[in-house]
């Protein structure tokens, strides 16, 4: 199901975006559903199986079917349906739902729309670096042409209407991941998340918990869709974002002033295990990568490019291996780490 997907790197993984070399990607959602149905949580399944071939007819007669491609999850294998989710085409709902449900996405995989997760329709952008005046303007687009063949849920006083409260509004959903390897050196993350929670927003670890990081990857989006315009959420979610990375280059400036041979240190070991290593955990592979980031936003590390290095955040993840190994029931661990570390050899050397 995916064989056009493996091999095709996302386009939001080209590093070419502003403040690429501390923002991996931007991504946003719009949520809508539809008027006439109950949320997809409180549908049967011939109510779903019905939303999702309205659905499907919209995008037909709005023309996205022919710029991309339509999956059905129940068809999906679990390892397929775990690469959707690694490449950000997908969120958890989905993923863990019940019945007729899949996920629209575009040739370049910068857009994906989801069918019948926790709410009808996901509108997904993703870009590159922290554009996101790039994401609303695709978001609005895709939304307004669906709107033409479906009627959503919405209330004058309210606004749209979500299965979720925290996304009753306007229904988008902004967010930015963000490098932080400084900020969590310095033990600063937690304060940040603090400052962040005040001004009506969340942030969040990419990958393990707030707590206990892993590859110092955080995602700031906003909390709230009620009381603000799109614009503002944009606006917000913007300002935000550049004060974090302010800090973080504070951060490493206080870095590389109070211990350059450490920094140095930090990446060429971490250089030497991507090469060298022979087991990789998934863990061990994302902080190598983490420190390889960081020397190559500061200098430290020549050679290498911000497309390389998110790919390789994306395919040393477990379905993209397994995936490559040909395996559609799964991998265990040793095999997993085995192949990862073939992937740093060959694409770090």
């Amino acid at each position: 199901m995916v064989e056009t997907l493996i091999d095709k790197p996302a386009k939001w993984l080209e590093g070419s975006g502003p403040e690429a070399a501390t923002v991996v990607f931007s991504q946003g959602s719009l949520v809508r559903n539809l008027a006439d149905y109950p949320f997809p949580g409180r549908c049967n399944d011939e109510d779903l199986r019905t939303a999702e071939e309205r659905i499907l007819t919209a995008l037909e007669s709005a023309g996205l079917l022919s710029q991309g491609q339509y999956y059905s999850l129940p068809e999906a294998s679990k390892r397929e349906a775990q690469f959707f989710l690694e490449r950000q085409l997908i969120n958890e709902a989905l993923l863990h739902g019940r019945g007729a449900r899949g996920v629209f996405v575009s040739d370049e995989q910068s857009l994906s729309i989801m069918v019948n997760e926790a709410n009808h329709l996901r509108i997904t952008a993703t870009a590159s670096g922290l554009d996101l005046d790039a994401i609303w303007t695709r978001l609005s687009a895709a939304e307004k042409t669906l709107a033409n063949s479906l009627d959503f849920a919405f209330e004058d006083r309210l606004g749209y209407l979500t299965a979720a409260l925290g996304q009753v509004g306007t229904g988008l959903i902004l967010n930015a991941v963000t490098h932080l390897p400084a900020l969590a050196r310095l033990g600063r993350v937690l304060g940040l998340e603090q400052r962040i929670r005040d001004q009506r927003h969340v942030l969040q670890a990419l990958f393990g918990s707030i707590n206990e990081p892993v590859g110092d990857l955080y995602r700031v989006s906003n909390q709230a869709t009620l009381g603000r315009s799109e614009e503002e959420i944009v606006y917000h979610l913007r300002h935000i974002t550049r004060d974090i990375l302010k800090e973080e280059q504070e951060a490493r400036n206080t870095m590389i002033e109070e211990g350059r041979l450490t920094l140095e240190d930090r990446v060429n070991r971490a250089l030497g295990s991507a090469r060298g290593a022979r087991l990789l955990e998934l863990g061990e592979a994302l902080d190598i990568l983490s420190s390889l980031r960081l020397g190559h936003a500061t200098g430290y590390l020549e050679g290498f490019t911000c497309r390389k290095l998110n790919e390789l955040l994306i395919e040393a993840q477990p379905a993209h291996l397994e995936l490559r190994q040909g395996s559609q029931e799964g991998c265990d661990e040793l095999t997993l780490s085995v192949a990862r570390a073939n992937l740093y050899r060959t694409q770090l050397t």
